[in-house]
């Protein structure tokens, strides 16, 4: 009896076969694609939202210990120098509160000797604080070098300072929020207290999203304090920033600023409040929560800017 094995014979697939399985392979790559983005877009957003959770935290600390939440600046003396100050932002501030003691210590040492913005011995100006970094702006992950040379580490998170409306009139009114700049040393630090916070802390804003242009040290988590080359720049500091501020000219940017969707390419969306989440922003509020606020939200951002607006308001 003849005995065939069959084992090892396999018919080939036709090339159309062969066609047909990529292209059944590529129906489940796009549909999957937009699903792995989607997760990816939540996970940065998730993240996000948990830098923002710790700065929120941090103030707290730092609530406790000086009365006051930090303000936008803080201006420090220089021991026998009578003409000079040197100003540390709230970022800086609030590093001995992110387990960043030595950076701080480092900062304020270096600054008593040089401008903030000589880099060495400012080697903080490059120093990427991972807090201060939202993960879907992987730009931030790494010192930036503008154009002119300067090269800086950069923060997506801004302060809330506040509110400015036009009367009937077209004056501007400001109301302010709990970031005031106000330059006077320690240990008056005039940052706002709780009981500044009329509106109710779950009510206030904090810190907002705000992408950086990336570019003449604008939003950089280090210094305030500039070269004066780059003052007439479109140079947005945001250390802190108006929710919305009316039609004007600022820093060769035409307003208002309200908060809606803005490009990294453009310095003038540096001036409001954004991210790159593609619907809202992450907010922290005075009460530590952090929210995400889609745009549609904007008509009623500009009254929980303000710390004792006294407007009345009902979060979605």
């Amino acid at each position: 009896m003849e005995i065939h094995d069959n084992r090892f014979h396999h018919r080939a697939l036709s090339l159309i076969e062969v066609l047909v399985v990529i292209s059944i392979i590529g129906i489940i790559v796009g549909l999957l694609l937009p699903a792995i983005q989607s997760v990816r877009g939540t996970a940065a957003r998730m993240s996000c939202a948990n830098n923002m959770k710790q700065i929120a935290l941090a103030s707290h600390s730092y609530e406790a210990q000086h009365g006051s939440y930090p303000p936008t600046v803080a201006g420090f003396r220089i021991p026998g120098i009578t003409h000079r100050n040197i100003s540390l932002r709230w970022s800086v501030l609030l590093l001995p509160h992110l387990d960043h003691d030595a950076i701080y210590s480092s900062t304020v040492a270096n600054a008593l000797v040089s401008p903030m913005y000589d880099n060495p011995p400012n080697t903080g100006l490059t120093q990427i604080i991972k807090a201060y970094v939202c993960p879907a702006d992987t730009r931030l992950y790494q010192p930036l070098t503008d154009e002119a040379g300067y090269t800086a580490a950069y923060t997506g998170y801004v302060g809330v300072m506040g509110n400015s409306v036009t009367d009937d009139n077209g004056t501007s009114i400001f109301k302010p929020g709990i970031f005031e700049a106000l330059l006077k040393p320690p240990p008056s630090y005039n940052g706002t207290r709780i009981s500044d916070i009329t509106d109710g802390l779950s009510q206030t804003l904090h810190y907002g999203e705000s992408p950086p242009y990336g570019k003449w040290f604008g939003s950089t988590w280090y210094l305030y304090e500039l070269p004066f080359e780059i003052l007439w720049m479109t140079r947005p500091d945001r250390a802190s920033n108006l929710l919305y501020t009316p039609e004007r000219y600022s820093n060769l940017c035409k307003g208002p600023f309200p908060f809606g969707p803005g490009r990294v390419d453009n310095p003038c969306d540096s001036h409001h409040y954004w991210s790159l989440h593609g619907s809202g922003a992450n907010f922290a509020f005075a009460d530590g929560s952090v929210r995400f606020l889609s745009y549609s939200a904007s008509s009623i951002l500009p009254a929980l800017a303000t710390r004792a607006g006294g407007e009345v308001v009902e979060l979605p």
